[in-house]
């Protein structure tokens, strides 16, 4: 369809392979145990590897017994990325090597393969996604030489350059959708349940005192991490305070068990058990109940079945404590303080949070965290680095792609989408080919990314020369945007007047 729609030539992977190709396909997976399927190579690539990363993902485990039907399924996976190989070997010997390389996420086992065997070539190769602000995310295209672990660690090299530059009022704007998209819960990329209409007061919910302090541990799902260590695409940090997450959560338990003043709440991060994106209970949620066995009485364990949202329990935690928990870039735009024990687990600048690296000091760090429970100044800067994230790592292709996925529609609109993709099923998929613009307006950045062989648009423009607003207008504009914030968490007088947080984000930057 893409293909005849957008004139585009070339071939397919079959179009590149002949019979020969087949039985050399089959005679490299024949009579081949799981162990030896993993570890089959092409040109040195670990196709074999590169072939079970779904399936890690997918099974939440660090060690999969690949018998019966999952072995079937890493046959074919490696069937598949054999089949890439060839394909690839066949087109250089026939049409020589290409310039660049352009696939939709580079992690998948097929196009890994493809960008692995290139990249041994010389050719660079550019990893496309969707952007990362919820609400617009079809509109923003993400486009980098790198994987997406690699994405992450070219941002933060590109940070220092534009952490500086003020946001316009239009670009907090932009922010603010997102972080309300993520307020209500609508988006499957959202792990976290929506804000209840009626607010959950977490200290009743607990039986939490008035006068404790409250700190929410954040954990974060292994299973993404792991699945990418098997590939290469990620390499996990040396010597830290605490090696596991369980390390850490038993280090938090007994610290919190002889400080009368402070309550514990350990949230699990939905994704370890099953959830609206899948029906699958990790490996490392078993490992994390050992670390949840008698508990002190100022400890609670949030579960993911008891959906509370994490905008539950904004105004009622002091203080978040996370091991490289995303929200960790979230909450301190709402004023609250996060603490980290590692700057290198995270996937956004550390001075976003206090980071404590030593044992005294990662204690020490949340007592100081404690004390400064509201904090505008790393508001700021989070506003800027979601900017720079969500916008300025991105590029604009909304005037040519029109399709959001959660627009409010009426009956009426609804049903005739229905009737028409009933008709034909392709309908939307055709309609947004057909509605694309003839002169994309961002070609330009597009091409120059590509043809100069820089990481992203961060390399091809300067700070100076991207859209930006003053520092004596962000304080104004920042305001703005935390009243919206407060007015979606609070929508209700008898909210307003409860909460603790709300005043503090309706007056930080008067």
């Amino acid at each position: 369809m893409i293909r005849n729609a957008m004139s585009f030539s070339g071939f397919t992977i079959e179009e590149l392979l002949n019979a020969t190709d087949a039985e050399e396909v089959d005679g490299l997976l024949h009579n081949k145990s799981s162990d030896e399927l993993i570890d089959i190579h092409c040109e040195d690539v670990p196709v074999g590897k590169f072939a079970a990363y779904e399936i890690y993902l997918r099974e939440k485990r660090y060690n999969v017994d690949f018998s019966g039907e999952l072995l079937l399924e890493l046959k074919e996976k490696v069937r598949a990325t054999l089949a890439t190989a060839i394909a690839v070997r066949n087109y250089v010997a026939k049409f020589g090597i290409p310039h660049r390389l352009v696939v939709y996420n580079a992690m998948y086992s097929v196009t890994r393969t493809a960008c692995a065997l290139l990249e041994h070539r010389g050719v660079p190769y550019y990893s496309l996604h969707a952007g990362p602000n919820l609400p617009h995310r079809l509109q923003r295209l993400m486009i980098n030489r790198h994987d997406g672990f690699g994405t992450i660690r070219h941002q933060l090299e590109q940070w220092p350059r534009y952490q500086h530059v003020a946001p316009s009022a239009s670009q907090l704007s932009f922010v603010t959708d997102h972080l309300l998209h993520m307020i209500k819960g609508r988006s499957v990329f959202s792990y976290s349940s929506g804000r209840t209409k009626k607010s959950k007061c977490i200290r009743e919910i607990y039986e939490i005192a008035p006068e404790k302090k409250v700190l929410t541990a954040l954990l974060s799902s292994n299973d993404e991490r792991s699945a990418a260590e098997t590939i290469g695409a990620y390499v996990p940090p040396q010597d830290l305070l605490f090696p596991t997450q369980s390390d850490w959560v038993r280090a938090v338990i007994d610290y919190v068990r002889g400080q009368e003043d402070l309550f514990l709440i350990v949230r699990v991060h939905p994704r370890e058990l099953p959830n609206r994106r899948d029906s699958i209970e990790s490996e490392h949620a078993r490992q994390l109940m050992s670390a949840f066995e008698e508990l002190p009485k100022n400890v609670a364990i949030n579960w993911p079945n008891e959906n509370l949202s994490i905008f539950d329990m904004l105004d009622q935690s002091d203080v978040f404590l996370s091991a490289w928990s995303s929200l960790g870039k979230d909450i301190p735009i709402f004023g609250r303080p996060v603490v980290v024990y590692s700057g290198q687990l995270l996937n956004y600048p550390a001075d976003l949070n206090f980071v404590g690296e030593g044992y005294s000091d990662y204690f020490d760090a949340i007592r100081s965290a404690i004390d400064k429970p509201f904090d505008s100044s790393r508001i700021r800067l989070a506003y800027r680095w979601s900017v720079f994230e969500q916008l300025r790592s991105t590029v604009d292709i909304g005037d040519s792609f029109f399709h959001r996925e959660y627009r409010s529609r009426n009956v009426f609109s609804r049903s005739w989408v229905a009737i028409r993709r009933r008709m034909q099923k392709e309908f939307i998929e055709r309609r947004d080919i057909a509605r694309r613009s003839s002169d994309l307006q961002s070609a330009h950045l597009i091409n120059g990314i590509i043809e100069s062989g820089n990481s992203s648009i961060l390399e091809l423009l300067e700070p100076e020369a991207v859209e930006q607003g003053t520092v004596e207008h962000e304080a104004i504009d920042i305001r703005n945007e935390t009243r919206r914030l407060a007015d979606a968490l609070f929508p209700t007088q008898e909210a307003k007047l409860s909460s603790r947080l709300y005043a503090s984000l309706c007056t930080a930057f008067d």
